[in-house]
């Protein structure tokens, strides 16, 4: 099936000078399969072992062929998960239960993209500890670690409000399981951000202690008429490029999970903004457009390795009108899907940031553009703040999304500003209550 797909999308989407520039002489009898094991051979692997270091080779990110497969099977993974959420919608419409839900499991953070949109709701499976998603390290318990970047992010995968959440506390996170303070503290970052625990009373790696558990969901239901209808408000954007996620696979896996230049850097910036009190919204690369643009006063690029042109020009005309940008070092050295992940002779938002090359970068560079303002910053610096471990080292490294978010700004004020310090282990949220149409924190 991948083989036969694949032969037709070279055809659709290369001509024949370029595939024979990538060694592809007739798309129709290609076997990507007997490729990849011949071109592994030129990064000194072996084909017949699957656990080969050199399948891990950072080469493979500049291979054509690999570049293009990946891309065709997260087309292909989007297509039929569209078509299997409609077959599903119609079918069970007919049989007169058109309230059908179609759910995803392990979304946003292993989906790399397939998932935009298709699915009525979203579940993860979420630890403190190891996570493809994030690192080997995991986002840690709090006071350090901070759930809500996921949490945020899977919302934009669904139509639902609302995110379940399996919180597995097992291996060295086994004694917090049963502790109420612990507990429910995870529980609450969930509820501040459109998510609950969902509990599985056979799992125990979950709590299951029931004084907890029904504690927390008496509570809930206490307030659903209060605060059921909520809907968060936002008006920082913080960019996450599914294909900057993509690109940086290799046929083994992501080329280093502890230092994901996109991943690491999104996480950070999420993490380090809601320390700050900072309302954003994850925009999904699929997401960008002009109405959803229109609603940002601040829209933060966190080393977004890929990006389409097309998603470049529509953020230089909304800054152009006004928009205020944050741009952290790679971003934009390669195309985006459209473009085969090829590298780009220069950043793609040069015109912005006035930076071709991290090599001739300043530290740091403000630009006013049209009637808005640039900030660029060398550094991937939400890597380096979610990669560090303890809050002493994050409140070293805070002052660059602080000064950041202040050169933009220029001394315009977010839809929360709050007037006296407020410690990062409190969480402030802004909502909407739809049904009188006022804001709360």
């Amino acid at each position: 099936w991948s083989v036969a797909r694949f032969r037709q999308y070279l055809a659709d989407n290369f001509d024949a000078p370029r595939l024979l520039s990538m060694g592809i002489s007739d798309p129709a009898t290609f076997d990507v399969r007997s490729s990849l094991r011949t071109r592994i051979a030129s990064v000194g692997g072996n084909s017949g072992n699957l656990n080969d270091p050199a399948w891990n080779n950072s080469a493979w990110l500049d291979d054509p062929i690999w570049r293009a497969y990946k891309i065709f099977k997260r087309k292909a993974g989007t297509e039929a998960l569209a078509n299997y959420y409609t077959a599903t919608k119609q079918a069970a419409a007919s049989m007169g239960r058109p309230d059908f839900a179609v759910f995803g499991n392990d979304i946003p953070l292993v989906s790399l993209g397939f998932v935009r949109g298709e699915l009525d709701a979203v579940s993860t499976e979420m630890t403190p500890g190891w996570h493809m998603g994030s690192s080997s390290r995991g986002f840690m318990l709090p006071p350090v670690g901070r759930f809500a970047p996921a949490y945020k992010l899977g919302r934009e995968h669904a139509r639902s409000r609302i995110l379940g959440v399996w919180m597995y506390l097992d291996g060295a996170f086994a004694p917090y399981k049963e502790r109420s303070g612990a507990v429910n503290t995870l529980y609450y970052e969930m509820l501040a951000n459109h998510a609950l625990p969902m509990l599985h009373e056979s799992n125990a790696n979950t709590t299951q202690d029931i004084g907890i558990n029904g504690g927390f969901f008496s509570f809930v239901k206490s307030v659903r008429g209060i605060f059921g209808t909520r809907e968060p408000r936002a008006d920082i954007g913080l960019y996450y490029s599914s294909s900057s996620l993509l690109a940086n696979m290799t046929p083994a896996g992501f080329l280093d999970m502890d230092n994901q230049p996109h991943a690491g850097g999104f996480l950070g910036w999420a993490t380090a903004l809601g320390n700050l009190h900072c309302q954003f919204r994850p925009i999904p690369e699929w997401k960008i457009s002009a109405d959803t643009l229109a609603g940002l006063r601040v829209l933060v690029l966190p080393e977004a390795v890929a990006m389409d042109a097309m998603e470049v020009a529509q953020i230089e005309a909304w800054v152009r009108a006004g928009g205020r940008l944050v741009v952290t070092g790679n971003t934009g050295a390669r195309s985006g899907e459209s473009g085969n992940f090829e590298t780009n002779a220069a950043l793609s938002p040069a015109a912005l940031t006035g930076v071709s090359s991290l090599a001739s970068a300043p530290p740091t560079r403000l630009n006013a553009v049209g009637n808005g303002r640039v900030y660029f910053i060398r550094d991937n610096n939400g890597l380096a703040y979610f990669n560090a471990s303890t809050p002493a080292a994050r409140a070293s490294l805070v002052d660059s999304f602080r000064e950041a978010m202040a050169a933009v700004l220029d001394g315009q004020q977010t839809i929360l500003t709050p007037a006296a310090p407020v410690p990062d282990t409190v969480g402030l949220n802004v909502y909407e209550d739809t049904g009188s149409r006022r804001l709360f924190v």
